[in-house]
């Protein structure tokens, strides 16, 4: 979980970039992780 934390924020810095977060928020992160898990988990539950 943590690994796939730590690639995710890796992933998003040009978005944080983008969005001009200079610190990127934990508890963004985190959501942002769960949401993705979410939508992956009901894409295999649909499939």
């Amino acid at each position: 979980m943590t690994e796939i934390k730590a690639m995710w924020k890796d992933l998003m810095v040009p978005i944080y970039n983008w969005c001009a977060l200079s610190e990127p928020d934990e508890k963004w992160a985190d959501w942002s992780v769960m949401f993705l898990l979410g939508i992956i988990m009901v894409e295999l539950v649909v499939m």
